[in-house]
């Protein structure tokens, strides 16, 4: 897509001509001053893993593509963290019951400075990686934000794999749904699914009671 904007900026007996072109998210900004010609250029962040993938007939951008490649082994190495290792089971130990888990020699505000440090690390990486195909806006937090704690509630509160499994279930309901009744509706259709959802059973789909 091209989009082109032209400016007149009239001072004290100079004109000055802007001129700015966006090809493939790519600014090109030209300043025209008093005969002298000058061109600036911004590259956005998609460009930065540009290309797309035809898969079984599914184009595919390379960005999107690399987000869920990152995603999956993210996910992959938390469930092991979790299972698979002492300190995992140390950090569901203080999930479970800190005073337990005190009294057992596993002290609790050190497991979760580890957590929220994983946390703050996976969210970063995630931003990082949403910037390269998402729009970035102050306000961008709080849509993903949302999105985020319904998923983890769907899939269980505590289990890795059905947080995953419920992510790749609202990308597929939101899609149909934007495609099928529009892309305005697709947040009411997934909320409403989850709240259905969750009447029937509070503990998510991999959750524990």
């Amino acid at each position: 897509m091209r989009d082109v904007y032209q400016e007149q900026l009239t001072g004290l007996g100079s004109t000055d001509t802007l001129i700015g072109a966006n090809i493939a998210n790519t600014w090109n900004i030209t300043s025209i001053n008093g005969g002298s010609l000058s061109t600036l250029t911004f590259t956005g962040m998609e460009n930065l893993v540009g290309g797309t993938y035809d898969v079984l007939g599914i184009k595919l951008q390379a960005s999107r593509l690399l987000a869920g490649v990152v995603a999956l082994l993210v996910t992959l190495g938390l469930h092991l963290l979790l299972t698979r290792t002492s300190l995992g089971s140390k950090m569901l130990a203080v999930a479970e019951d800190a005073t337990a888990a005190q009294l057992m020699g596993i002290r609790p505000d050190s497991m979760q400075a580890i957590a929220w440090a994983i946390a703050a690390g996976a969210t970063g990486l995630a931003g990082a990686l949403i910037a390269t195909f998402f729009y970035v806006a102050p306000t961008v937090g709080e849509t993903l934000g949302i999105v985020a704690f319904v998923t983890v509630s769907l899939g269980g509160f505590g289990s890795v794999p059905g947080a995953l499994v419920a992510g790749l279930l609202i990308g597929v309901i939101e899609s149909v749904s934007a495609y099928w009744i529009g892309a305005v509706y697709k947040d009411i259709v997934v909320y409403s699914l989850f709240l259905c959802f969750l009447w029937f059973r509070p503990q998510g789909l991999m959750g524990k009671m």
